[in-house]
C-alpha cells in the first residue's frame, strides 16, 4: 500500500526497502508534516531525487536490470562514511536533522559533511516545530536499529 507521503515500505529478507515514486512536495506549513505531496508519474530523475535529504537515500535501483542509479554522489558517500545532504531542499524539514543522527547509528557514519553541518545548525530554530513523535521516531530508530549509537 502506498503511504501518503507516496512511499511504499516492504521487507524482502532481513533488509527493509522504501520505493519513493516519484512526487513534488510542497512545503505549507510547518515541521516534518507541513507538506503537500502530489504524485507526478513523468517527474524526471533528477528532480524526484533532489528533494532526498541525504545523498545515499536518493540512490535508485533500475527494477529490472538491478543497475544502480547514482545522481548525486551517494555510493561515494556512503564508501567513505559521510552523511550530506542532497540539495538545499534539505532545509524545507527540520525531521532530517535528527534523521541524519539515526541513519548515522544505522550505517556507521565517521562523519557529516561540513555543509550539512552547517545547515542543521541554521535549521537549529526550526526543531521547534517538531512534535514529541517525530522526535521521538528517529531515537527509537536510532538504539532499536543503530549499531553505532
Amino acid at each position: 500500500m502506498v503511504g501518503e507521503w507516496g512511499v511504499v515500505r516492504m521487507d524482502i529478507g532481513d533488509v527493509e526497502v522504501e520505493l519513493a515514486l516519484p512526487r513534488r512536495e510542497y512545503k505549507v506549513g510547518p515541521g516534518h508534516s507541513g507538506f503537500d505531496v502530489d504524485l507526478v508519474p513523468d517527474l524526471s530523475m533528477e528532480e524526484a531525487t533532489a528533494r532526498r535529504g541525504y545523498r545515499h537515500s536518493a540512490l535508485m535501483c533500475h527494477w529490472r536490470t538491478g543497475r544502480i542509479i547514482d545522481l548525486h554522489d551517494g555510493i561515494h558517500c556512503l564508501a567513505n562514511g559521510q552523511a550530506r545532504h542532497t540539495s538545499e531542499r534539505f532545509a524545507e524539514d527540520p525531521q532530517r536533522v535528527l534523521r541524519g543522527a539515526e541513519q548515522a547509528a544505522r550505517f556507521g557514519f565517521d562523519s557529516i559533511a561540513p555543509d550539512t553541518v552547517a545547515l542543521c545548525r541554521e535549521m537549529a530554530p526550526r526543531h521547534a516545530e517538531l512534535s514529541k513523535s517525530e522526535i521521538w521516531m528517529e531515537w527509537e530508530k536510532l538504539t532499536a536499529r543503530g549499531q553505532w549509537p
